[in-house]
Order: C-alpha cells, then sequence, then structure tokens
C-alpha cells in the first residue's frame, strides 16, 4: 500500500476491506467521535507526518469538477 496512489488503493477496494464487518463508514466514524479516538488518531497523524504523507497522496487524485 505504501507505494499505491490514494486512486489506486479505492479502486481496488482495499480500503473496504479495512473497515469491521458489518460497520459502514459512517458508523465507524460514529464511533470513534463517541469515545474520542478521532481526536487522538488526528494528532497521532500529525505528529508521525502520516497526515502529510496522506496530503501529499491525496495529490495524485485526479480532479473532477
Amino acid at each position: 500500500m505504501a507505494t499505491m496512489t490514494m486512486t489506486e488503493a479505492t479502486d481496488s477496494e482495499m480500503m473496504d476491506g479495512m473497515l469491521p464487518e458489518g460497520l459502514d463508514d459512517d458508523r465507524v466514524i460514529e464511533i470513534n467521535n463517541e469515545c474520542g479516538m478521532m481526536a487522538l488518531q488526528s494528532a497521532q497523524m500529525s505528529e508521525s507526518g502520516f497526515m502529510e504523507a496522506m496530503i501529499e497522496a491525496g495529490k495524485t487524485v485526479p480532479q473532477t469538477d
């Protein structure tokens, strides 16, 4: 996954396989917000440089207007 673009990861459905069975994106976000996990993950992603890497990867996604 480290060498994939965001488009490739999305197209390969790899991202869908990362969710626990039976949970959709909206429910996972709701759970994370309820327990404060989202704030902790955001802080860790910023501190580790992961957020910057994701922003750079996002630049590889073609723009559709």
